[in-house]
């Protein structure tokens, strides 16, 4: 009977060591924190009418204008095809970037080549 209690309080430790390990403030918040109890006292429109005058926008369907400080965006001029992707279209432009990037490289090679 002792050594289960020895070998049961053993685990406990254990098991409590890898949980303040894992999460340090977790566990220390969840000792040391008062436990919560009681009843609440009113209805549960009254906490929904609190959440909701708390937590929600009076003015989100206003509209916001611009800041001083941002520019306007311009609208589109392209029109964009509902169409869907064709693979080869985005292979062609792959290449393209990979070349101009493999372009790009070899000219700073060659002109740190010839400034050394």
């Amino acid at each position: 009977m002792k050594a289960e209690r020895i070998r049961k309080a053993s685990r406990e430790k254990v098991r409590q060591r890898a949980r303040f390990l894992s999460n340090p403030y977790g566990f220390s918040k969840e000792v040391l924190e008062e436990k919560k109890a009681g009843q609440l006292n009113c209805s549960k429109e009254v906490v929904e009418a609190h959440l909701k005058n708390t937590h929600s926008d009076q003015a989100k369907h206003m509209q916001i204008d611009g800041h001083e400080r941002i520019d306007p965006v311009p609208m589109t001029t392209i029109a964009f095809t509902e169409r869907e992707t064709i693979f080869n279209e985005l292979d062609q432009r792959l290449d393209q970037i990979q070349h101009q990037a493999q372009m790009e490289y070899l000219r700073r090679c060659t002109s740190h080549a010839q400034n050394c």
